[in-house]
């Protein structure tokens, strides 16, 4: 499992995700930028932890500072340019916006899902990676520290349900196709995964699920949004709406699992209006 040494042991008790801040510098290198009308765009990397560095986009906007700023995390399949289109809709808006490369971004990623002890690994290094991401902007100066939002899809949406209910430096959150728990995740990719094997799974993960979190997301605004022919049940994205708590706001599109521009567009009109620019 990719960066499982970040992380200790687990086990089927409840734990609680910690918010962690860190004092080391971010050591920041910028491998290339462009600029167009909207904004520049910066292609760089900063520390995580032990070594671990975190590749990102980061778009600035032509705009007076400080401005809001958005974390983009990706589905999987998907990298950081999953979202470029919406990182340069919201520059030409006068915002900000951080994309990351998620641990998902190497494919390999999905086999640390097949045994829960490296499933609850892997997530709570996710977790660590987005947070840093956090972390990262709120060290900006361009940035209003009180104007950050989050935009993440599938995998990027689960992890944001844990991150928007402990980091609430998070003013308003868009949570694209995402359910409640882990498992209904690692039962879709691993279909061997069944009776006695299924319930310990479900059990060693239901501590860190979403699920467990996302009704503790105020004040943070919520704003879900899923299709009705996703590959997910829909109920399944209907309940993980309904545990957020408010300020919500869910929409349902005639869409598959990754949506429709129209989605898209509501997901930036949305955050443009909830960081207030």
């Amino acid at each position: 499992m990719s960066d499982g040494s970040e992380d200790q042991g687990a086990s089927g008790e409840s734990r609680e995700l910690p918010l962690e801040e860190h004092a080391t510098s971010m050591n920041i290198e910028i491998a290339s930028s462009e600029e167009n009308d909207d904004g520049k765009l910066m292609d760089l990397s900063f520390d995580c932890r032990k070594g671990v560095r975190i590749g990102a986009y980061l778009i600035e906007p032509h705009a007076p500072a400080p401005w809001p700023a958005v974390l983009m995390v990706h589905p999987a399949p998907g990298d950081r340019s999953y979202f470029l289109a919406e990182g340069w809709k919201l520059a030409g808006q006068g915002i900000g916006s951080l994309l990351m490369d998620a641990p998902w971004s190497d494919p390999a990623w999905g086999t640390s899902l097949t045994v829960p002890e490296d499933a609850i690994r892997a997530v709570t290094v996710s977790f660590r990676k987005v947070q840093r991401s956090i972390e990262l902007l709120s060290t900006l100066d361009d940035v209003d520290h009180d104007r950050m939002g989050y935009l993440g899809m599938s995998l990027g949406a689960l992890i944001g349900g844990i991150v928007v209910s402990i980091d609430h430096r998070l003013k308003a959150a868009v949570l694209m196709s995402g359910v409640g728990s882990f498992t209904d995740v690692a039962s879709l990719n691993v279909p061997e995964l069944s009776g006695e094997a299924l319930d310990r799974y479900r059990s060693i993960m239901a501590a860190i699920d979403p699920q467990t979190y996302i009704g503790k997301a105020a004040p943070t605004q919520l704003l879900f949004q899923y299709g009705n022919q996703d590959i997910f049940p829909r109920e399944k994205l209907v309940a993980f709406a309904e545990e957020g708590s408010e300020p919500k706001k869910v929409i349902e599109y005639e869409a598959g699992h990754y949506l429709n521009e129209q989605a898209r567009d509501d997901a930036v009109a949305w955050l443009v209006e909830a960081l207030g620019r």
